[in-house]
């Protein structure tokens, strides 16, 4: 109030109205700090990796796998970065981070006598960048035909988990 009344036109200068700017400014911060307003920015980056199962028992479905990875990258938030592991008895990147799509039939360098997913889930956790939430998706018929013991994929699976990487 002071200053609306001090400031008229004879007194109309540079630091009388650099003061009144900036004691609205500092009457505007205190009503907001009184009424508990805080502001969070959070910087996110999220990475996905689809593991995608190519072998000879889900050959039939890889126009299926294809349209569902394509869905999913069109779905995905802004923030975030897909690349794609195709897997068999061994396991393939397909397309790194980032990269353009590229059909799961591409796949040339996977032997497709075999389906391991434990080795494939391993292989796709040490592909993650640091600081990032890292997620994997898991495309499979589920047939795991390369078992070293009937809990391989749980134990594959809970050390994911236990480095923060969700499945």
């Amino acid at each position: 109030v002071p200053f609306a009344i001090a400031v008229r036109k004879e007194n109309a200068n540079v630091h009388n109205i650099v003061s009144g700017v900036f004691h609205v400014l500092i009457a505007v911060m205190i009503a907001f700090t009184a009424a508990g307003t805080s502001i969070e920015v959070t910087k996110t980056e999220t990475d996905v990796y689809v593991v995608a199962d190519v072998s000879y028992s889900s050959e039939k479905n890889l126009d299926t796998l294809d349209n569902y990875i394509e869905s999913l990258s069109k779905n995905l938030p802004k923030n975030s970065k897909m690349g794609v592991v195709c897997f068999g008895k061994d396991q393939e990147l397909l397309v790194g981070l980032g990269k353009r799509l590229k059909s799961v039939r591409e796949c040339e360098g996977v032997d497709k006598s075999e389906t391991d997913i434990e080795a494939a889930l391993e292989y796709t956790g040490s592909l993650f960048r640091n600081n990032v939430i890292r997620r994997v998706v898991l495309i499979t018929d589920g047939k795991q035909t390369h078992l070293s013991d009937s809990n391989a994929v749980k134990r594959a699976v809970d050390t994911l988990r236990a480095s923060d990487i969700y499945v």
